[in-house]
This record gives structure tokens, sequence and C-alpha cells, in this order.
């Protein structure tokens, strides 16, 4: 295993209730969406019942400390007919590009190593 590679959390279901259960979260780096760009922006990503939503990276330390997250995300990706592919990224070897037919957006991603 890549030791470079971020931890991702899983929520422990013992300490949140159904309503606020998380799948899984952690920070990861974002190409802007709608725009051609090659700037990285760290955010803070969550996956909560087939949406993905991402916020500031300074909401991480907020979602620890309250056990619950913000209802108010920088953006939402619905995974519901999502395709996931390996990109390829100068100086970002580990990247995933997320193509939504649902909402017409293409979401390039990378661990933030």
């Amino acid at each position: 295993m890549n030791n470079n590679m971020p931890e991702i959390s899983r929520t422990p279901s013992s300490r949140r209730d159904w309503a606020t259960r998380i799948q899984i979260h952690g920070i990861l780096l974002k190409k802007p969406f709608g725009h051609a760009s090659n700037k990285w922006t760290k955010r803070f990503f969550l996956v909560k019942d087939g949406y993905l939503m991402y916020y500031d990276a300074n909401e991480k330390k907020d979602y620890d400390r309250r056990e619950f997250f913000n209802i108010h995300p920088k953006g939402v990706l619905p995974l519901g007919e999502c395709h996931f592919k390996e990109s390829r990224e100068q100086q970002q070897p580990f990247c995933i590009t997320i193509d939504s037919p649902e909402i017409d957006v293409s979401c390039s991603m990378c661990p933030n190593v």
C-alpha cells in the first residue's frame, strides 16, 4: 500500500444517528468544472445517500468537532448515474474524473498528498 495516499475516514456508525451518518469523507484536491483551468483547490468531501458534497477544506475540523455536517455545501454531485475513470494530470499521480450525465458536468479530483 502506498504510504503517500491520504487517509479517507469512514464515519463510525455508533456515534452518529441515521440522519447524520456519512459513508466516507476526507480532503481531496479538485479542479474547477465548467471551465478549463490547471488550478487545484483543496476541498473537504463527503458522500451521503448517493451524493458527493464538497466544502472549503476548513470545514473538516468543524465537522470533526460538531459530529454533524453542514447542510450548505459549496457543491453537490449526484452519484446515481456517474461514470468514474482514472485520469492523468500533470504532477497529480492518483486522479479520477467523475462524469455526470444527470447534470452535464465532469469533475476531476485527486488525493491531497
